[in-house]
């Protein structure tokens, strides 16, 4: 997955940082600032996200920003458990939803 520099989610301009360690997760969402972290590294061993968990955590925290920002809020498991089928969706379909073929 291709991640961008930012996103537009509900007319807003979320800006997506590389950082390079979180101590406890993949990814975070700052939605008053509009900021999406995801992490190179995690935990206290600094292991290497892999690519595939980073793309995941980016849909995990998107799930975030859109329920939070309408008022809605998603457990973590619930959050988790979209973010990871519907990446799956997406790969093992090689979705290409804006492809206008």
């Amino acid at each position: 997955m291709k991640i961008p520099d930012q996103i537009k989610i509900n007319s807003h301009i979320v800006h997506i940082e590389r950082v390079e360690h979180l101590s406890d997760r993949i990814a975070e969402i700052e939605v008053a600032s509009l900021v999406i972290h995801l992490a190179r590294t995690c935990g206290d061993d600094k292991v290497v996200v892999a690519e595939s968990m980073t793309a995941e955590g980016l849909l995990h925290e998107i799930i975030h920003f859109i329920t939070i920002s309408n008022g809605y809020g998603v457990a973590e498991k619930l959050c988790t458990c979209i973010a990871h089928n519907l990446l799956g969706i997406i790969r093992d379909n090689k979705l290409n939803l804006l492809d206008r073929s």
